[in-house]
């Protein structure tokens, strides 16, 4: 039993603690004693719920009614490894009583929950399994930000070597040193349970393509060809692009993308030939933990199946240099094909 990292327990009057001090997540137990009020300050010092309820017998606090406390935070999701109890005792309100039942509810399950490591949701992530392609700055911080959410394996690909630009997540060491070979020893320090190879012939849950300026036509045409899902990340001159989630035959792909540029500019494919070619740029510091971010955000929610239909298939997210977020529509181009060929693959591999 442990308060979830960020949660505070505050008091608020006499017979009044709060959980959480933000508003729109915090809620406020009332109509507590003095001993009770003080056991609950143990809470973040409890590494058990054995552990609790000896300091609060010691606060005067019964065993029964510690229960009923422990029970009562743990329906409030502020405690893990806890299995509350229905005590028949409730909390009061909430210190922003503003905000609808139903968004409070999903503010407090995220808050409580903010990797999505809940019982089955770590299932889900210590089985699954995610290919970082593309490790400067900004799939670097993604795979070290998959690694700290409990991401089970995570293969890196990039034999790039660290540049200077890069520092930081790289250290001065690794400058030089092929990317994948230096983040593979940076995840093995940080997080040695996580697995960095998956059996021959696996096939992984989900890719993150991380390039500069365009995205690289040959790999991803391998990834629609193989089925497999994958989150686009563009880092550009002035900004980074995450998304979209693309699932082949369910949304745009990227020629989808490229041919909608094309028809917006007809010199769109020179352009972009060009861009090709040239050397990766620096990333910015801030852009790139920004498109981490998100890149770590969508990959944990396309593991637990949590993407509304549409959310992050048909759109990109960008961070601009005024540092407002801009959204960006997609769909499927009509000349693309990309859903017959993914359909057509999907019933040849059905038989």
């Amino acid at each position: 039993m442990r308060l979830v990292a960020g949660i505070d327990i505050l008091w608020r009057a006499h017979g009044q603690s709060q959980v959480g001090a933000d508003p729109r997540i915090g809620v406020v137990l009332e109509g507590l004693s003095a001993p009770e009020q003080r056991a609950l300050e143990a809470v973040p010092r409890s590494r058990t719920a054995e552990d609790f309820r000896r300091f609060a017998m010691v606060s005067g606090v019964t065993r029964r009614r510690a229960d009923e406390l422990l029970s009562l935070l743990g329906g409030s999701g502020v405690l893990t490894g806890s299995e509350p109890e229905d005590s028949g005792v409730t909390a009061g309100t909430r210190p922003d009583a503003t905000t609808g039942d139903a968004q409070w509810r999903e503010r407090r399950a995220l808050v409580a929950d903010p990797a999505g490591r809940g019982a089955d949701r770590d299932d889900a992530l210590r089985e699954a399994i995610v290919v970082v392609a593309g490790l400067g700055r900004t799939g670097a911080l993604t795979a070290a930000g998959l690694a700290a959410a409990g991401v089970g394996t995570i293969q890196l690909s990039d034999p790039a070597p660290v540049r200077p630009v890069d520092l930081l997540p790289y250290g001065a060491a690794d400058v030089g040193h092929p990317r994948a070979e230096r983040m593979a020893a940076q995840l093995h320090r940080a997080a040695p349970d996580v697995r960095l190879t998956a059996p021959a012939r696996t096939t992984p849950d989900l890719v993150v393509h991380v390039t500069h300026r365009v995205v690289d036509p040959p790999r991803l045409r391998r990834l629609m060809q193989d089925d497999l899902p994958h989150l686009l990340v563009v880092v550009g001159e002035l900004s980074t692009a995450v998304g979209p989630l693309v699932t082949p035959g369910l949304g745009p792909c990227s020629r989808c993308l490229d041919m909608s540029r094309a028809d917006a500019d007809p010199a769109w494919p020179a352009v972009a030939t060009q861009l090709r070619v040239l050397p990766e740029g620096a990333e910015s510091h801030m852009q790139a933990s920004w498109a981490a971010s998100h890149a770590v955000r969508a990959t944990l929610d396309h593991l637990r199946g949590r993407h509304a239909p549409g959310a992050l298939a048909r759109a990109s997210y960008e961070l601009d240099p005024a540092g407002k977020e801009v959204r960006r529509r997609w769909a499927v181009h009509p000349r693309c094909g990309c859903a017959q060929a993914a359909g057509a693959t999907r019933r040849r591999d059905h038989g």
